[in-house]
């Protein structure tokens, strides 16, 4: 791992992250976690996530405490993080469509409203991610892996290898692997 670098793992919300976090934590990597948050039906592996980071925008200080960790950071706070500090961001991609499902099936059991309107929040969502990449590729003090949710589900030994040199894990990747449980990849749409 690298000294003095905060591992940043992103995406929008049903992309992926939570995964992302299982492996680079079965990697050898510390998670910056409160645990306030438990594994749920939408989530049976837990959600890795720091309360702290839902108010990011106005309270930054504690991302300094998180050096040397992975902090999971959903793609719209991104640009809140401090500028002082390094990152290497591990951001998960997901077919839209894919999370949309996802996210309405997590309200649903929550009771909360869906609405009706899944196209237009799909187009949102595509054009938040495109601006968030090309600020991404500006950002100096940002390495950046890419990993796609599919490919991560249907070649986990691939991708923990791609996590181990990205991150600069000791962990087998063979083992890290074990973390995906392709029964969890619930919502599934097809490309085309």
């Amino acid at each position: 791992m690298a000294a003095g670098c905060v591992y940043v793992v992103s995406g929008l919300p049903r992309s992926g992250t939570s995964l992302a976090m299982g492996l680079l934590e079965a990697g050898g990597m510390p998670v910056f976690s409160d645990g306030i948050r438990r594994a749920d039906l939408d989530n049976p592996n837990g959600y890795f996530e720091y309360t702290g980071t839902g108010s990011l925008q106005s309270d930054n200080a504690w991302v300094h405490d998180s050096v040397g960790k992975a902090v999971k950071v959903i793609s719209p706070l991104l640009r809140y993080l401090p500028s002082d500090l390094q990152y290497r961001v591990v951001f998960m991609r997901r077919n839209v469509g894919e999370i949309s499902l996802s996210q309405e099936q997590m309200l649903r059991r929550q009771g909360h409203p869906v609405g009706k309107n899944s196209g237009q929040i799909e187009e949102i969502m595509r054009a938040h991610i495109d601006q968030v990449e090309i600020w991404l590729s500006e950002q100096r003090n940002m390495s950046v892996c890419y990993m796609d949710y599919k490919w991560v589900v249907g070649n986990s030994v691939a991708a923990s290898r791609q996590l181990v040199k990205f991150a600069q894990l000791q962990g087998d990747p063979v083992e890290m692997a074990e973390v995906v449980n392709k029964s969890l990849y619930r919502h599934k749409v097809t490309d085309g």
